[in-house]
């Protein structure tokens, strides 16, 4: 068995593709449609970027998918009917075909594709993390509470005026601290 050379002239795609069960089960989509959904999400990495569409040509994900055009089309089709993609034809002046090339934007309803592919261990270890930043930023937030009313606490006691009994106390702490100072010297 020989290897399909990738189309040429066109940069690569991203080698691996991420399945989203729930997202295939909730469309009912096959497990080709499922690549193919996942592979058009990862054209943002590498494909040619014109007016809100990502422009790719047949060939080039039968070539990178392993898969034939006929089914690539018929994907595309059901992926349309879904709702999940919708397409254009744009022409690309740096291409030196007359020809028009079919451009992809995904829907809102295929973001909800979800790309991503947490090992279980990291997932536990990320959930954990995420909870315990909740609580640092809760605690947080109370410490904060707190500062804001000891400063405004220790302004009001500034802005006070001074009667002549706090005077007379402040004396008083004043002349206590410098005799114990005074004791301890001579000790």
């Amino acid at each position: 068995m020989s290897a399909i050379p990738p189309s040429k002239g066109l940069p690569k795609c991203t080698r691996t593709t991420v399945i989203d069960h729930i997202f295939r089960r909730k469309y009912n989509l096959t497990l080709t449609q499922t690549i193919v959904l996942s592979y058009l999400l990862m054209l943002k990495n590498w494909s040619i970027f014109m007016d809100g569409y990502y422009i790719l040509t047949t060939n080039k994900i039968a070539d990178d998918l392993i898969l034939g055009t006929k089914t690539v089309e018929a994907s595309f089709t059901q992926l349309k009917k879904l709702g999940l993609i919708e397409t254009k034809l744009f022409k690309v002046d740096d291409w030196y075909s007359n020809a028009n090339f079919r451009a992809v934007r995904i829907t809102k309803l295929g973001k909800e594709y979800n790309l991503s592919h947490p090992k279980p261990k990291e997932h536990q270890l990320i959930l954990e993390l995420q909870k315990e930043n909740a609580d640092f930023k809760i605690k947080n937030a109370q410490l904060e509470r707190k500062n804001r009313t000891l400063i405004m606490e220790m302004e009001a006691i500034e802005k006070k005026p001074t009667t002549p009994k706090k005077l007379e106390a402040e004396k008083s702490l004043e002349n206590r601290g410098d005799t114990n100072i005074t004791h301890k010297g001579k000790m």
